[in-house]
């Protein structure tokens, strides 16, 4: 006869080891959490998130030991809990990494985009790193089954026993709904989480969500008319009859990393000749220091201001449209994980691209070669004009990919730190990668000069297609890359000239000299649209202006990269050889400036207040010319 099943919550020992276990791994993953939030953001909502992530955290555990309700035999029971913590410990992990890379933690569109990466084989993880991980993960299921099963052989109490069972109920009550709750409560401009925080007794001494310059304050204010002019436009175009004088074949070839003082005849000598018969800005900077930011400015022709509200709206970039409905073929082929990355390719392209190519997984500079031959095989079949293109090569983004024999700045290497995005930048966690950093630059520009290869293979191609005459095409870094010359590494980090200021070069619009101190990502359609002379627009859709045109104002400016649900508020606004930095928030408060090349100057000159107005203005809308 089969024994009696019995509650697993009656067994008090069993019980109170798991509550013990599961508290405290969901309190280490919450101090963990708010590690990582950083100093940057309302103390008041991370402690939101927090605590509920802690909650759901010791919810996992609680319900993972109890899942089973057989009649309960202490190895079982040792088991059991062992799993559910380590399965919240890895659970844990992968949303620490997710978090630092994206600044998002893992919701149902993180899992739906990691899958199709997964599909795609976009997620590539050595074997020794994943051995590591799995060891580890393993080595903390045996340490928490012999905790557990020490704390079992406490003695029964019935009193133990009832606080225990209540405990258990309201944490996994608790946890569910806060993990329900949290990605509504990590966004600031939710109503709830205001009135949350202000509830909690730590908000006293904080600065509250309702003074802090929020929603209704001038900056964002400004930013949401602008896009609700833009939604009008946006709906008025599919009935536009719209016009140009030419529909020449455009072409974007974005190159990861590139940042401006690699583009010398030294290191990409192709480069610099192809530049020879292309107009060449000055200064060339991205719209924002992440690959994001930068491809949002890049194919909108707007600011960094508008891309997190554009990517709660989704939308497909207006230029975008107006090709369509200029009768162009539209088509991206991307050497790296853009078309799952961080949504970045439903935010900007949506469903108007007609082909998005993605070559089968390989080393970086393997990808370059596969997107550079299939998109002249394409020019080749003919066709399909007028045709845009948007075309990544990866090599130069790290850990920085090129075949042996490029290896030319040596010695080379990685910083060893076993994961690809995460590098972490602060000075504690960089101590001892830090003298690594000149083998990393070396590998960087045996990159760079590998993707000069590439380029010049993509121009040769143009012109033996007979395609080349009638082609336009701009070489982009999507951002720069920094190497330790401020305290900062790679990119994302900081506003300094290495990671903002970029190569660029504009190309089949003749040669000479530009009417503008300095350029950006968004003004690449301005410039193209200007010179094709579009007409029939039902209204103004671009913050760009054309690069060969004068114009009064002057002064490009640059955000923080922007991914997931993290909106950063930190601009620098350059121009009349300033940088200008200041948060975009009701006050616009200037916080510092710098003269182009970052040296600090105190006092901030007078005419940081004329860059800082003339900021203001590329926060509207203009048709370009």
């Amino acid at each position: 006869m089969a024994s009696p099943i019995r509650n697993p919550l009656r067994r008090t020992p069993t019980t109170l080891a798991t509550l013990i276990v599961a508290v405290a791994v969901g309190l280490f993953a919450a101090w963990v959490q708010w590690r990582e939030a950083g100093v940057g953001m309302s103390a008041p909502r991370v402690a939101l998130v927090t605590l509920a992530y802690a909650l759901a955290c010791s919810a996992v555990v609680i319900a993972a030991s109890f899942a089973s309700l057989r009649p309960q035999h202490a190895p079982s029971a040792h088991l059991r809990t062992a799993g559910g913590a380590t399965l919240v410990v890895a659970w844990s992990l992968a949303d620490l990494l997710h978090f630092r890379v994206f600044k998002r933690h893992i919701d149902a569109e993180a899992l739906h985009s990691g899958w199709e990466a997964v599909r795609a084989k976009a997620l590539p993880l050595g074997t020794t790193d994943l051995l590591a991980v799995l060891a580890a993960l393993v080595l903390f299921a045996l340490l928490v089954a012999l905790a557990h099963a020490q704390l079992s052989r406490l003695g029964p109490s019935t009193q133990v026993e009832h606080r225990a069972r209540g405990a258990a109920g309201v944490l996994l009550v608790a946890g569910l709904l806060g993990g329900v709750l949290r990605d509504r409560l990590w966004d600031e401009h939710h109503p709830e989480a205001a009135r949350l925080a202000r509830a909690l007794p730590w908000a006293a001494n904080l600065e509250r969500a309702s003074n802090r310059g929020g929603d209704a304050t001038f900056g964002i204010a400004v930013d949401r008319q602008v896009a609700a002019e833009l939604g009008t436009v946006r709906q008025a175009m599919s009935s536009a009859t719209l016009s140009a004088a030419e529909r020449p074949n455009l072409l974007v070839v974005h190159v990861e990393s590139l940042r401006a003082d690699v583009f010398t005849s030294g290191i990409m000598p192709n480069l610099t000749r192809i530049a020879e018969q292309c107009r060449v800005p000055a200064r060339h900077y991205t719209t924002g220091n992440n690959t994001g930011t930068a491809v949002f400015g890049i194919n909108t022709g707007l600011n960094a201001y508008q891309y997190p509200i554009a990517r709660d709206r989704r939308a497909p970039a207006v230029p975008l449209l107006v090709l369509k409905r200029l009768g162009y073929r539209t088509f991206t082929h991307f050497a790296n994980n853009l078309k799952t990355y961080d949504d970045v390719f439903g935010v900007v392209f949506g469903d108007v691209i007609d082909e998005a190519f993605v070559p089968p997984d390989d080393e970086p500079h393997v990808m370059d070669r596969a997107v550079v031959a299939h998109y002249l095989e394409s020019l080749a079949k003919g066709g399909l004009e007028p045709r845009f293109d948007y075309l990544v090569l990866d090599s130069t983004h790290y850990p920085y990919g090129y075949p042996k024999e490029f290896e030319r700045h040596t010695p080379s290497g990685t910083l060893e730190l076993g994961l690809m995005d995460a590098v972490p930048t602060g000075p504690d966690a960089m101590s001892n990668a830090r003298a690594r950093i000149p083998l990393v630059k070396n590998r960087y520009l045996n990159a760079v000069g590998w993707v000069d290869t590439q380029l010049r293979a993509l121009v040769d191609g143009l012109q033996r297609t007979g395609q080349l005459a009638k082609t336009w095409f701009v070489v982009l870094g999507d951002h720069g890359e920094s190497f330790w010359e401020r305290d900062t590494l790679g990119h994302g980090t900081s506003l300094d000239e290495q990671q903002i200021r970029v190569v660029a070069l504009f190309c089949g619009l003749g040669t000479g000299g530009l009417a503008v101190e300095q350029s950006s990502h968004a003004d690449v359609f301005p410039t193209w649209f200007a010179r094709m002379r579009l007409a029939g627009t039902p209204g103004h859709f671009m913050m760009g202006r054309s690069v060969l045109g004068s114009q009064d104002a002057n002064t490009v400016v640059v955000g923080m990269g922007v991914t997931g649900q993290f909106r950063s508020r930190r601009f620098v606004a350059v121009g009349h050889g300033l940088k200008v930095q200041f948060d975009n928030d009701g006050r616009l408060t200037i916080a510092a400036a710098t003269s182009l090349e970052d040296e600090p100057l105190v006092p901030v000159p007078e005419a940081a207040g004329r860059v800082l107005l003339e900021a203001l203005g590329t926060k509207l809308l203009r048709s370009g010319r």
